[in-house]
């Protein structure tokens, strides 16, 4: 979050969430947060099924439907709260993120599709271009 003291933006990867040594996505920041909520770094699977840790608060059971959420906004705060609302977010949009002010988002849902805000393509040094070939192997 916020600017290095170099004055130079900070290089952001984020990772893959089918392929954690690869990169989903990558941008440059500065004076801004990031943040992503994400149900591959904390799980387990029980009888076919996987659980995470992000709890719908409507069942009390793990989301289903979401694989990763990420906000970037103004304050860390604000980026970690809207990662989990996000990913909590039963209609899997980005309609609620799109409406706030400097703030933009990206989602992978669970058929591997990444959907984005309108100003998340227009990040400095955006980039999904190696998304579709990480999700082999």
């Amino acid at each position: 979050m916020g600017g290095r003291p170099d004055k130079q933006s900070w290089k952001i990867g984020l990772q893959h969430p089918i392929k954690p040594e690869s990169i989903l996505a990558f941008f440059s920041l500065s004076g801004k947060a990031v943040a992503t909520s994400g149900d591959y770094q904390k799980y387990f699977n029980l009888e076919g099924t996987r659980y995470h840790h992000i709890l719908n608060p409507k069942t009390g059971y793990p989301v289903i439907g979401m694989t990763s959420a990420t906000v970037v906004t103004d304050t860390m705060m604000d980026a970690d709260a809207l990662s989990t609302a996000l990913f909590v977010n039963e209609k899997k949009d980005l309609a609620f993120i799109d409406s706030l002010k400097n703030t933009e988002g990206l989602i992978v849902d669970q058929n591997k599709s990444p959907h984005l805000t309108q100003g998340m393509k227009g990040l400095a040094n955006f980039s999904l271009e190696n998304f579709k070939e990480n999700l082999s192997h």
